[in-house]
């Protein structure tokens, strides 16, 4: 009884993180066409070391 319902959970995870992982690329496709791959990058590294000196100030 155990294993079949660790079986079910497992399935329902795997889907989730496919789900998941098409959003993120739909997401990234739309994105694509209004900017490159590189300005996404840069403004997502000014966004993480923006928020590090709020924490730290």
């Amino acid at each position: 009884m155990l294993n079949l319902l660790l079986t079910i959970v497992a399935i329902i995870a795997v889907l989730a993180v496919s789900f998941v992982i098409k959003a993120v690329v739909v997401i990234c496709e739309e994105r694509e066409e209004t900017a490159s791959a590189s300005d996404l990058y840069t403004s997502a590294v000014s966004r993480h070391t923006t928020s590090h000196k709020k924490a730290v100030a």
